[in-house]
Order: structure tokens, then sequence, then C-alpha cells
């Protein structure tokens, strides 16, 4: 399989958090998407990495060599093998050019280490309450990030992605957009 930098990575747990996430973002228990993450490069590693935010992983960034509650990279392909649940890769519908990829790579690096966003996460919930506190509560803040707005951010920094507000974006919604737009491909179960 062909991962490039900017491809979308899609979890999909078995474990109650996710399944939570995934309900609560109108999704199909144990099928859609709990949880999303970045393909990208690291100047210093050999292979490439998943970008994301999450508060869930014990295993030490692949970069920092820390456990992060928030943005973090891991190396690809050992993060899927090492998952328990359906993992889904969405290819770019087309490749960002090496500089594009170089530089949606730098942007994932300088974000490392950024705190977990759980208000965020929770606010963007398909649900009637969800709806409210978006529309009271709902500028952009990118001071801390969930999964799927780190995604969103990261995308649009490259023009990918057109979006006033990465911060309302949850996995499905925001993988869903991404295959209406023709941004991403359709998603292979990798796992």
């Amino acid at each position: 399989m062909l991962y490039r930098p900017g491809d979308v990575i899609g979890f999909s747990s078995c474990g109650c958090a996710g399944l939570a996430i995934n309900v609560c973002s109108l999704g199909l228990p144990f099928w859609d998407l709990s949880h999303v993450g970045l393909v990208g490069w690291h100047p210093e590693k050999p292979s490439l990495l998943v970008y994301e935010s999450t508060g869930l992983i014990n295993t030490p960034c692949a970069v920092t060599g820390q456990v992060i509650n928030g943005v973090q990279g891991h190396r690809l392909h050992s993060r899927i093998r090492s998952y328990r649940g359906h993992v889904w890769h969405y290819p770019l519908a087309l490749p960002l050019p090496d500089w594009h990829a170089r530089l949606m790579s730098q942007w994932c690096i300088r974000h490392l280490g950024r705190d977990y966003d759980e208000m965020g996460a929770f606010r963007v919930r398909d649900t009637p309450l969800g709806w409210l506190r978006r529309r009271l509560f709902g500028e952009e803040d990118l001071r801390a990030m969930f999964c799927s707005e780190f995604v969103a951010a990261g995308l649009r920094y490259v023009g990918k992605f057109q979006t006033d507000n990465a911060s309302h974006w949850n996995p499905n919604a925001l993988c869903r957009r991404l295959r209406a737009r023709g941004i991403v491909s359709k998603p292979r179960r990798v796992k």
C-alpha cells in the first residue's frame, strides 16, 4: 500500500471511548471513525509517521521520545499494527507536491506537544447540545487541538481543505466532507 504525506488515517475503536465518539459523531458503531491522523515525514526518521492529537496512547512519540497528551507522531506501520480496531486509509485524490508535503510535515512537527483539546472534542458532537455549544462557543481555537481539528487545520495549511473553522469538524464529518469534495479518494480498510 502506498501512503503519502497528507493522506488521512481513520481509526474505528472497539473501546468505550471510541464507541462514544463514533456514535456522537453520527457514525456506525465499530465501523465508522472515532479518530483521525495525518501521514507525514520527519527529516530524521526513515519511515512515514502518522501525526495525531490524542490522549489515549501510552506509547512515546517517535519524534520526542515522550508520552504526550496531545499532538504526537508515531511510525505509521507500527501504529496501524498495534491499533485495536479497524484502520482506514483515505489517500489524497491528488498527492501533495514534494514541497507541499514538506510544508505540511513541518507544520505537524511544529505542533508536536500541543495539548489535547478535550472541551473542543466534546463540543463537536452531533447532538443537540453539541450543536448549541458550537453555535455559542464556536470560534476556532488552535491553542489545543483534538484529532479532527488537527487534521482539518493541517490540510487547510497546505491549501487542500477550505474551512473557516477547523474546530467544527469531528472525525466522521471531516472524512465525509473530504470525500464529498473529492479531496480524498475512497478509503481502503487496512486493518
